[in-house]
Formats: structure tokens, C-alpha cells, sequence
């Protein structure tokens, strides 16, 4: 973009950007790890159902997205945008990653018993 784009680079999109991505990154994987362990996919490659979970990523971005904009723009506080942040990191690293785990595990050990 920034080969491309006719404007000047101004430091404070790259703060934003850097503020918007912590604040979303964490909530993100989580949900990704969730639906990849409840809903696996067994095929590879381009499906029908690729453009609804196209349209439901996006409607899980828009929801994650909420803190970022009230901080920034209502309450105009973007300090908050790195403890939110910082939050939702911890909440990543201390319950999404065991969970996560703990059912990966769970369905191996359903996988195998039918086995």
C-alpha cells in the first residue's frame, strides 16, 4: 500500500493500525481455534459453504472490532486499546490455549475409540 498510495506515510495510521491489531488479534485466533476443533473441515480446497463463513468472519471481525472504536472514537481513550489488549492476550494465553488443547485431546480420544 505504501508503494502504491499517492498520500504520505503518517506515523499515526501505523499506531492505529498497531492499536486496532492488538485489540482484535487475540479474540480472532481464539475463535478461529474454537471453530476449527467444533467445525473441521475434512476437505481441502474451494467448497459452497466458503462464502457463508466468508460472511461470518466478517461479522465476527465487526463484533471484535467494537472495543477499538469505542475507545478511540467515544471515549477517545487509545491507552485503553493496549490494556484491553493486554487482557485479552492473557485470556488467550491462560484459558484459549488449554481449552483448546483439552478438546483437541478429547476428540482424539474419541477418534481412537471408535477405531
Amino acid at each position: 500500500l505504501l508503494y502504491f498510495s499517492p498520500e504520505t506515510f503518517k506515523i499515526n495510521y501505523f499506531q492505529d493500525s498497531i492499536m486496532y491489531l492488538i485489540t482484535t488479534i487475540f479474540l480472532l485466533i481464539h475463535q478461529g481455534n474454537i471453530q476449527s476443533i467444533q467445525n473441521p473441515r475434512r476437505i481441502t480446497g474451494l467448497q459452497d459453504d466458503d462464502f457463508v463463513e466468508a460472511i461470518w468472519m466478517l461479522i465476527n471481525l465487526g463484533i471484535v472490532s467494537i472495543p477499538y472504536y469505542v475507545f478511540t472514537n467515544v471515549i477517545e481513550l487509545p491507552i485503553l486499546c493496549f490494556i484491553y489488549g493486554s487482557g485479552t492476550a492473557a485470556f488467550w494465553y491462560h484459558i484459549s490455549i488449554p481449552k483448546t488443547a483439552k478438546q483437541i485431546e478429547k476428540e482424539i480420544r474419541s477418534i481412537c475409540s471408535k477405531s
